[in-house]
């Protein structure tokens, strides 16, 4: 049975004013006229009520007021928040089980943690973010026998030293194949780096929340995907988590670029999501991207939304299993039809003068705009302007998806359209 129109115009309309919510939100440096004052450096304590400032705003939502990893939407997200006060970071360049330096704390602000809610700070300002790493860092002060102990100011926090990183060749890469197998990477990454070893579905973090283990084949890692940052995330694990120091397992260092080199061919030139890719369809691709990318901890499962989003202006996360209804694609076999033409490779551009669906330009419009959310990002609107941020916001995917990667995401949520019995 075919969908109102009106309610198409109206989820049109709320997408619109999304996008424009989202341009509005452009950051403050680059507002600025070149010619005004450049405001004077900050005192420290000026710098820590502007922390706690913006902590309050950005962060407390999901990692709590407290820092504690539990704030309204903590439940909701996976992986969960983390918890400042057990000073304990995913993200650090030191040795394992150390404290992050501050540049690890900004970087993991600017990157955010792709395949998680943590999004990318870039909105903010440099001075802000070092803001927030000063009120994150004091998070983690506590007492031992009436004794005031700043974690941050006393532990060793020196960087692990980074070695020139050898030639990647056809022999490191197989180095790298022996060491993973060697220290065991397969039980929690797979065979094939697919994130689905024997003992992947019971990992859990330190506070026993469950926890996947990463899909190497998609080349995208929550501290970076560099060879420095793979190398770093090696010598140093990710406190907090299952993922161990291997830096007293290494025969020798040339074994940890090697390791590195191993992990960077799981992911192939021409299929960045997994080595098989060309030999799936795009349908196959977009369901898989979809999951692996996280966008399922957001969206819900098969992209039917629901999940909560504190002062959200539509409460839930949007929905995307009607993506056809946006695009106007009333009939099963103008889907299939938009579905087709993505699976070739084909761009939807190319058919302006010869539209193969009714309504094509309408579909046109949409299909640019979700593009253009899933490349750059959007920042959640408010529906109480003077309320918390939402704590689930749409990061930019620009620079781990292709073109193509996103076509085959809209062409599998296009598939999810739920159609009603010809016959109710």
């Amino acid at each position: 049975m075919k969908t109102k129109a009106i309610a198409v115009l109206a989820g049109a309309v709320a997408l619109a004013g999304l996008l424009f919510a989202w341009r509005s939100c452009e950051p403050e440096d680059q507002q600025r006229n070149d010619s005004q004052p450049v405001d004077p450096i900050p005192s420290q304590e000026d710098l820590s009520l502007l922390g706690a400032d913006l902590f309050q705003r950005e962060c407390a939502p999901c990692h709590g007021e407290a820092g504690r990893g539990d704030g309204p939407a903590a439940r909701y997200l996976d992986p969960r928040p983390r918890n400042f006060t057990r000073r304990r970071f995913k993200i650090v360049s030191t040795r394992s089980g150390s404290l992050p330096t501050d540049r690890d704390l900004l970087e993991t602000l600017r990157r955010g943690l792709p395949g998680s809610a943590m999004p990318a700070f870039v909105y903010l300002s440099d001075r802000e973010r070092e803001a927030l790493v000063l009120h994150v860092k004091s998070l983690a002060v506590f007492e031992v026998d009436g004794e005031t102990v700043r974690p941050f100011e006393t532990w060793d926090r020196t960087p692990f030293e980074v070695s020139q990183e050898p030639p990647r060749t056809e022999q490191s890469i197989a180095r790298g194949k022996e060491v993973y197998e060697k220290v065991e990477c397969a039980k929690c990454h797979g065979d094939r780096g697919l994130g689905d070893g024997p003992s992947a579905a019971t990992l859990v973090d330190e506070e026993e929340h469950a926890i996947r283990a990463a899909n190497l084949t998609l080349g995208v890692y929550k501290g970076g995907d560099e060879s420095r940052d793979l190398y770093l995330r090696l010598m140093c694990g990710m406190p907090g988590s299952p993922m161990p120091s291997f830096q007293a397992t290494f025969e020798k260092e040339e074994d940890c670029w090697a390791l590195v080199h191993y992990m960077q061919s799981l992911r192939g030139p021409d299929a960045p999501w997994r080595p098989d890719a060309p030999e799936e369809s795009a349908v196959a691709r977009g369901w898989r991207l979809f999951n692996e990318m996280g966008c399922r901890s957001c969206h819900g499962a098969g992209g039917r939304g629901g999940v909560t989003n504190p002062n959200y202006i539509k409460d839930t996360v949007p929905p995307l299993h009607t993506l056809a209804d946006r695009m106007m694609l009333f009939d099963r076999e103008d889907v299939e039809e938009i579905v087709r033409i993505l699976e070739q490779g084909s761009s939807l551009h190319s058919l302006e003068d010869d539209p193969p669906v009714p309504r094509f330009n309408a579909a046109l419009a949409q299909y640019d705009a979700i593009r253009e959310v899933i490349q750059n990002g959007i920042t959640a609107g408010r529906k109480d302007p003077e309320g918390i941020a939402p704590p689930i916001n749409m990061p930019s995917w620009r620079h781990l998806l292709s073109d193509a990667d996103v076509d085959a995401i809209i062409a599998w949520l296009l598939t999810q359209q739920p159609w009603e019995d010809e016959n109710g």
